[in-house]
């Protein structure tokens, strides 16, 4: 059996906050939670905030970090706190964090891993939870490091941390204290049903080029010139200025790596600029470009960005089947929440309208989104978890009867 409860606060002091959010969350719940994710603004002394949360919820493990905007049953709220309690019954989970993961971040991977399953005990695990640093270098080293020890097509879903656009330092939490560099995860195993849904609202536009020149996930040249320098024109002086928040709204499309879906569409890898280089002319993303590859600039429209939330409810509702969702999260790239601007609201209602109103919600608003592009299909390349840009990504969870 699973059940949950989700609290959210918007008070502007911390302690408030914190207490406020775990107050509701356990009430909502109704019992003591076996585990929780936190998911809050950096706005707030961190290690003041969950001083206060672990104060009302005691010793019970959770991780989570700061985000780009937080999302509950109620919406979305900027400068909050959201807490997602979840009792678990015939349900085994581990949960661990790994720090310096900029040193090496496919060894953090398989460090982590490693940790989880040694920590379940020899049960087999089902489904992971990830949530790194939204700065904190190649994220699909990361991945990759995680499936050497769980597989290539295990399950792993979450988000990169943020720092409401400012893309300057995330924080991440594990059991009651507060790290920078370092990737936390919760790893299930028992009596659980889960299904997902990934879509994106992006469409490249524009002339292609080239990638010359790139060095794991630092791009240095389009077709021999500064990339910098070339993104910038395709931008124009305003959105230039505003690098790299701006480039969430206009990312990278890899033309010539689309995937073909089961039902015949054609999904196209993004990148979003998390850092720019002004004297090397380069800018870094969470996930390599690789050289030769042919690239141009995209962009969505709200009413897409809106459509892709439903759709991604509706390929995780119909991958669940007939089961109840005990509770359901909502990952959703920041560049979606940069073009709706005040239209955000409509992008959690439209997964509700899904999913169902009644069913508990969480998650927030990433620098990138970990999810497989069909846990149903059997392609390997499908199956497999990813580090993906400018997607929405819903996840249901439940249990067996």
């Amino acid at each position: 059996m699973i059940e949950a409860g989700v609290g959210v606060s918007t008070a502007k002091d911390a302690s408030s906050a914190g207490k406020e959010a775990a107050e509701k969350a356990l009430r909502h719940l109704g019992k003591p939670p076996s585990l929780m994710m936190v998911f809050a603004s950096p706005i707030y002394p961190q290690q003041q905030l969950l001083d206060t949360i672990t104060s009302i919820t005691k010793n019970t493990p959770f991780i989570g970090g700061t985000t780009a905007g937080e999302i509950s049953t109620w919406g979305v709220s900027d400068d909050s706190v959201v807490i997602l309690a979840l009792y678990m019954q015939s349900v085994s989970f581990s949960h661990a964090i790994e720090q310096h993961l900029r040193r090496n971040e496919f060894k953090a991977g398989k460090q982590l891993a490693l940790s989880l399953v040694k920590r379940l005990k020899e049960k087999k695990p089902s489904t992971l939870f990830l949530f790194p640093g939204g700065k904190a270098g190649n994220l699909s080293e990361l991945i990759k490091g995680i499936q050497s020890v769980l597989g290539e097509t295990f399950p792993i879903f979450g988000g990169a941390l943020g720092d409401r656009g400012d893309f300057k330092k995330t924080h991440q939490y594990h059991n009651g204290k507060v790290y920078e560099d370092s990737v936390v995860g919760i790893l299930l195993a028992g009596n659980i049903i889960t299904a997902s849904g990934i879509k994106s609202g992006w469409k490249t536009i524009g002339n292609k080029l080239k990638v010359t020149k790139s060095i794991v996930n630092s791009l240095f040249e389009l077709d021999g010139d500064p990339a910098l320098d070339i993104y910038q024109k395709m931008l124009g002086e305003e959105l230039s200025a505003r690098l790299p928040t701006s480039g969430s709204e206009y990312p990278i499309g890899l033309t010539d790596r689309q995937i073909q879906l089961g039902d015949g569409e054609f999904f196209t890898p993004f990148r979003a600029p998390v850092e720019i280089h002004p004297d090397k002319k380069s800018i870094i993303f969470g996930s390599p470009i690789h050289e030769k590859t042919s690239v141009t600039i995209a962009t969505a429209s709200r009413n897409d960005v809106i459509e892709s939330a439903a759709r991604a409810a509706e390929q995780a509702l119909h991958n669940f089947g007939k089961a109840k969702p005990a509770c359901a999260l909502f990952f959703s790239s920041f560049g979606c929440k940069a073009v709706l601007e005040g239209r955000s609201q409509e992008e959690i209602t439209a997964v509700q309208n899904i999913i169902g109103r009644d069913v508990p919600l969480a998650g927030f608003f990433t620098y990138g989104e970990i999810a497989p592009l069909d846990l149903k299909s059997k392609e390997v390349k499908l199956q497999s978890s990813h580090f993906h840009n400018q997607t929405n990504v819903v996840f249901i969870l439940g249990s067996k009867a």
